[in-house]
């Protein structure tokens, strides 16, 4: 998925980054126009659904631990979350 222009240009998007801010709701990142594209497009929803399900427990992991035994490496993860 990083490899794709409107999953790149997502990641890049300022104002989804601060969607991120622990201030924010969640529903602030579907506010952002280019999550709500990628979301609207049933190939593109259906892709990331199934590679969320995929990593499904590793993800859970990461969001309880901040570590992921499967991206720990990826640099934008091995930050984590400190605990």
């Amino acid at each position: 998925m990083a490899e794709r222009d409107d999953f790149k240009q997502l990641g890049q998007d300022t104002g989804f980054q601060e969607a991120g801010s622990p201030s924010r709701p969640s529903a602030s990142y579907w506010n952002n126009k280019l999550a709500a594209a990628i979301w609207r497009d049933a190939d593109k929803a259906d892709a990331l659904w199934n590679l969320t399900l995929s990593n499904y427990d590793d993800l859970t992991n990461y969001l309880q631990t901040g570590r992921s035994a499967k991206y720990d490496s990826v640099k934008i993860l091995a930050a984590g979350i400190s605990t």
